[in-house]
């Protein structure tokens, strides 16, 4: 326990140790600057002076979200589809208890895809010739692409299957389809 209180007074900032009376609690905070005390910045300066590259002090290059905005647009789409087949009229094409139900499930996967392309295709993008424009024609393509593959594997497997792929493969398939875009 003690060597517990020791490393958490050692993490503390110091001014925070010169304040505490010994027997204070001691915060449970790890402040955020722990790193700038355990590298000194004196030795990124030796490294530029060498000539050797320090790859930790290279800043990462950014990802861009586009699975995460593919999968927004994809529930964006499927809610839009459901409007569009919901607005379309009362279907009195079937005897059954939800008339309907056929036109709004291809309304979500319509709507969906286009969504997950639009979605994906909306970051932007930092290298040339990435426009927004010309992003979305293969995001929508490779939403489609990918959404027919894995639910046509997945019909093979369980019809349920197929449908819970859509809304997971059409974002992964624009994003892949706009991987040189990052």
């Amino acid at each position: 326990m003690r060597l517990v209180v020791v490393a958490l007074l050692l993490a503390s900032p110091l001014s925070a140790q010169d304040a505490l009376p010994i027997d204070a609690p001691i915060p449970l905070t790890v402040p955020l600057s722990i790193d700038a005390r355990l590298v000194p910045p004196a030795m990124a300066k030796r490294f530029e002076v060498a000539g050797i590259s320090d790859s930790t002090s290279q800043q990462p290059r950014r990802r861009r979200g586009r699975y995460g905005a593919g999968l927004l647009g994809f529930a964006v789409g499927a809610g839009a589809g459901i409007g569009v087949a919901a607005a379309a009229g009362p279907y009195d094409d079937c005897a059954c208890e939800d008339p309907g139900l056929k036109q709004g499930i291809i309304g979500v996967a319509v709507g969906g895809i286009l969504g997950a392309g639009i979605g994906a295709a909306l970051p932007a993008s930092d290298v040339a010739g990435c426009s927004r424009r010309e992003r979305i024609a293969p995001g929508i393509l490779g939403a489609v692409v990918s959404s027919a593959v894995f639910a046509g594997v997945g019909a093979l497997i369980d019809p349920v299957v197929a449908v819970f792929s859509v809304p997971f493969s059409a974002p992964f398939g624009a994003a892949f389809a706009l991987k040189r875009c990052r």
